[in-house]
C-alpha cells in the first residue's frame, strides 16, 4: 500500500511551521525501514469536552496514535477489528496505491470491508504530514483517524527555515452520536479557519506541495486539505495567546476551537488576558475565494503541466454537484481535464462550498471561477504557468473549479466530496472513474 499525509503542523518559537489537514503524494524509490505497528479497534467513551459519548479507538485513542517514519520507509499495519456490530476499512489519505488499488482502503469501490483484521503495507512517500481515517459508514467522525509524519532523508531539508513544529487536527465533535447524527444526517457543509492571534501566517505548503509563499491572517481549510504555515514569534513575550479556530459556511452559534501560544516562560495553561480573536464573516465568500487563487506552485517545480487531450468530464447538474455524478472509464495514461460545477442546493437560493478529493491521483488546479462555466471564455482564465497540485480542493458557492490530471494509476478510484455525510448518504455524492 502506498500512503501520503494528511493533518496539520505548527511550528512555535521564532518561527513555526502550522501544517493542517489535507494530503498529496508522489512516488519516489528510496530504500528505507520497515517500521511495523498493531491496532486495535474498539468502542469506547470519550469526553474531550466534559461531554461524553461512545466513539471507535485505536489502541484505547481517539484521533489514533500518529505513525512516525521517514521517507522511503515501509510501513505494515496489522488491524485487529474488535467492533462489536461493524466492519472498517481504513483510507490512507492521499497516497495513491500506484499498482496497489486494493489497499486505498475505499469500502466498496477498491476493496471489501473487513471484520477481523487489516493487513496493510504502506511505503512513504516525500516528507509531509497527512492523515489515514476510516471509510466506511460514518466511522470517520466516530473517531476513527489519525496522523502519519513522514521525515525527510538525513541530510536533506525543506526550502524555508523554522525551529520548531507542531501538527493539528481538526475534526467535528457532535454533542450526540454519530448513529443519532447518520440518522438525520444533518451535517451542515462548512470550513474551519484558523488564526493565532496577533500573528500572521506564512503559507508555505498546500497538500504536501510547496507553494510561493504568501501571508495571510485567517487560512481557510476545507475537509481532507492539509496546510503548512510558518508563524514567527515576534509580541510580547510576557503574554500567551490565543490559536483559535472558527466554522464558517455554517450556523454562527457553533463554537470557536481554542488553544494557546505559550511563550516561555510563561505557563502554557495560563489564560491570554485579552478574548479570542473574532472570526471572519460568515458569508464573506470572497475571502475563501481569493485564497484558493492564491495558491500557486513553488517555482522550480518538478511537476510539469501535461497539454489537454482529448479526455475531458464536466460533472454539473441543476440542483447539487453531487446528483450529476456518474462512473466513468479513462484510457491509461490520458490527460484529462474536469469541471466541477456548484449550483444550487434543495434549499432555495442556497450554495455551499463542497471539498472534493480524489483517491488514487494528484491533480493541477487550473482555476477557479464564480457562476457557470463558460467552456468558451473561461479556460482562457486558467493558470497554466505555475498550477498547485492537489488531491482535495474547494468548489465555492456558486461557482466552478477546473481541475487535470494524468490518467496513470491503474484501478477504480473513488472521486467524491469529502464532508462525512455527504458521502455517506447517498452513492450520488460521488463518481467513481476506471483505469
Amino acid at each position: 500500500m502506498v500512503l501520503d499525509i494528511n493533518g496539520g503542523i505548527f511550528k512555535s518559537a521564532v518561527a513555526l511551521l502550522v501544517c493542517v489537514l489535507c494530503l498529496i503524494v508522489e512516488v519516489l524509490v528510496v530504500v528505507g525501514r520497515i517500521r511495523n505497528y498493531k491496532w486495535e479497534l474498539k468502542y469506547e467513551y470519550k469526553s474531550p469536552d466534559c461531554f461524553k459519548k461512545l466513539v471507535i479507538t485505536i489502541n484505547g485513542r481517539s484521533p489514533g496514535p500518529t505513525i512516525h517514519a521517514q521517507q522511503g520507509d515501509t510501513i505494515i499495519v496489522e488491524v485487529t477489528n474488535s467492533l462489536w456490530t461493524e466492519n472498517t476499512a481504513i483510507h490512507w489519505h492521499g497516497i495513491r496505491q500506484i499498482g496497489t488499488p486494493w489497499s486505498d482502503g475505499t469500502e466498496g469501490v477498491t476493496q471489501c470491508p473487513n471484520c477481523l483484521e487489516i493487513p496493510s503495507n504502506i511505503s512513504l512517500c516525500p516528507g509531509h504530514t497527512c492523515t489515514m481515517h476510516a471509510h466506511y459508514g460514518m466511522q470517520r467522525e466516530a473517531g476513527l483517524y489519525g496522523s502519519i509524519r513522514v521525515a525527510l532523508p538525513d541530510g536533506e531539508s525543506e526550502p524555508f527555515a523554522y525551529d520548531y513544529d507542531r501538527s493539528i487536527i481538526l475534526n467535528d465533535w457532535y454533542h450526540k452520536t454519530t448513529y443519532e447524527h447518520a440518522v438525520g444526517l444533518s451535517s451542515l457543509k462548512f470550513s474551519w479557519v484558523g488564526e493565532p492571534q496577533g500573528h500572521n501566517m506564512t503559507v508555505v505548503k498546500a497538500d504536501r506541495h510547496n507553494v510561493e509563499p504568501f501571508v495571510v491572517k485567517n487560512v481557510f481549510l476545507y475537509s481532507g486539505e492539509t496546510y503548512s504555515v510558518l508563524v514567527k514569534a515576534d509580541q510580547d513575550p510576557s503574554r500567551n495567546y490565543w490559536i483559535t479556530t472558527y466554522v464558517v459556511s455554517r450556523n454562527a452559534t457553533t463554537p470557536p476551537g481554542l488553544g494557546i501560544s505559550d511563550y516561555y516562560p510563561n505557563h502554557p495553561r495560563r489564560s491570554p488576558p485579552s478574548v479570542p480573536p473574532a472570526g471572519p464573516a460568515l458569508d464573506n465568500v470572497r475571502a475563501r475565494l481569493d485564497q484558493s487563487l492564491a495558491i500557486k506552485a513553488c517555482q522550480g517545480s518538478s511537476t510539469r503541466l501535461p497539454q489537454p487531450q482529448t479526455e475531458s468530464l464536466c460533472f454539473s447538474t441543476h440542483k447539487t454537484p453531487s446528483t450529476a455524478l456518474s462512473s466513468g472509464r479513462l484510457k491509461f495514461n490520458s490527460t484529462v481535464d474536469i469541471i466541477l460545477q456548484n449550483a444550487n442546493t434543495r434549499n432555495p437560493n442556497n450554495s455551499e462550498t463542497h471539498p472534493w478529493h480524489f483517491n488514487g491521483h494528484d491533480f493541477w488546479v487550473l482555476g477557479y471561477g464564480e457562476g457557470n462555466f463558460d467552456m468558451f471564455n473561461d479556460p482562457k482564465k486558467y493558470n497554466l504557468v505555475n498550477p498547485i497540485m492537489k488531491n482535495t480542493v474547494p468548489v465555492h458557492r456558486y461557482g466552478w473549479t477546473a481541475l487535470r490530471f494524468r490518467a496513470d494509476n491503474l484501478g477504480a478510484w473513488a472521486f467524491h466530496c469529502h464532508i462525512e455525510s455527504h458521502k455517506q448518504k447517498s452513492p450520488r455524492d460521488a463518481a467513481g472513474l476506471q483505469l
